[in-house]
């Protein structure tokens, strides 16, 4: 498919909260056959999947949008630590963020390596002042201690604030689409938001016409138009 059926098979499957499989896609010759199409969806809804379709959606859209992830490239096994640039990541992934609207958004890590790199500076920062400090100040006391634990407070105070930058990793509970999905639904109150009015096919094609409208610049066809040839849609 052309971005121009793409973009319409994403706003029609936002707009009613639907999914298009893209086989389906691909047979809809048509605005009549897609209103069809989408009025037998809605009349016969799966209501178990339909809050993580939505999710789902909203992420496809957003990914789209500010990465230009191919349609058929972002699915539910989709890794997300392969379809998020490490350059900029940071900025790229707080933009995901705002544009799915959530309320609730993963944080990025800092990487195993530089997590365990750190914890080695910390444990041998703590061993070397207290070994300085029971040089200087006696074996027998307790100040030693109290010299090697305050360092490594110090110590990890300046180094949370020198490696904030460095928090590129994606958390590893999110290991795919899939998992985001679930957060987004667990997390995200406004993904159970729906319209609970009840369309008819009227209304239907009335909102197809609109999105076809929108995507294409064309305002001269009917349901009977073909979306290639009469229309233009790549």
């Amino acid at each position: 498919m052309g971005l121009d059926a793409v973009e319409i098979v994403l706003a029609v499957e936002e707009k009613f909260g639907i999914a298009i499989p893209d086989e389906v896609a691909e047979k809809i010759a048509t605005p009549g056959e897609m209103t069809d199409y989408v009025f037998h969806k809605i009349q016969h809804p799966d209501a178990s999947s339909c809050l993580s379709q939505r999710a789902f959606h909203l992420l496809r859209r957003a990914w789209m949008v500010n990465l230009q992830t191919p349609r058929n490239l972002f699915c539910l096994d989709t890794g997300v630590d392969h379809i998020v640039p490490r350059e900029n990541r940071r900025h790229l992934w707080a933009d995901l963020g705002r544009q799915v609207g959530a309320v609730s958004w993963p944080a990025l890590q800092r990487s195993e390596v530089l997590v365990a790199g750190l914890c080695i500076v910390t444990i041998a920062t703590f061993v070397a002042m207290y070994l300085l400090g029971a040089h200087a100040l006696g074996w027998g006391s307790g100040l030693p201690v109290l010299v090697a634990v305050g360092s490594c407070a110090l110590l990890g105070w300046g180094v949370t604030v020198a490696t904030r930058p460095l928090k590129t990793a994606i958390p590893s509970r999110f290991r795919d689409i899939r998992d985001l999905v679930e957060y987004m639904v667990a997390r995200n109150p406004q993904i159970a938001k729906t319209d609970e009015k009840k369309w008819t096919r009227g209304e239907v094609w009335c909102i197809v016409r609109e999105i076809v409208i929108e995507q294409t610049g064309v305002h001269d066809f009917t349901e009977k138009s073909h979306f290639v040839k009469d229309i233009g849609i790549n």
